[in-house]
């Protein structure tokens, strides 16, 4: 259901990127990639012998392939787990539910940041959504 990779480095990075390309429409691809600064990589290069590509290339590989990028171990087992429970997401809106005006906030920033739209939700579902709002909380 979902591909997690914990990586120092890829030998093949041209290989990688087109199996990712193919391979991350159908089931969700999430990387934690270590070895992003100079020492890093000079540690990396010690036992694995991978060459560093700079963290911004890397990046942006990723994003054309359609692969998720985890910030460390926590956050590729949540990412892991949450694709693993859930459908493969449609399309590239997302809708969000929080408990404060700077939840919500901070959720717009990521959204945008990873080249995702906040949904417009119809009037339908905003009166379905206000019968479950408390008297505080905001649409």
């Amino acid at each position: 259901r979902v591909v997690a990779i914990y990586a120092e480095g890829i030998r093949d990075g041209r290989r990688f990127i087109e199996v990712s390309r193919r391979v991350s429409p159908k089931k969700p691809i999430i990387i934690l990639k270590s070895a992003r600064t100079r020492s890093g990589g000079r540690a990396a290069e010690t036992h694995t012998g991978s060459l560093m590509v700079r963290d911004e290339i890397f990046d942006a590989a990723c994003r054309a392939a359609g692969i998720i990028r985890a910030g460390d171990i926590e956050e590729l087992l949540d990412y892991t787990k949450a694709f693993a429970m859930s459908p493969p997401p449609r399309g590239d809106r997302v809708g969000v539910i929080a408990y404060t005006g700077a939840g919500c906030v901070m959720s717009a920033d990521a959204i945008e940041d990873y080249g995702l739209r906040l949904a417009e939700l119809s009037e339908e579902t905003m009166e379905t959504l206000r019968t479950y709002t408390p008297p505080f909380g905001v649409l």
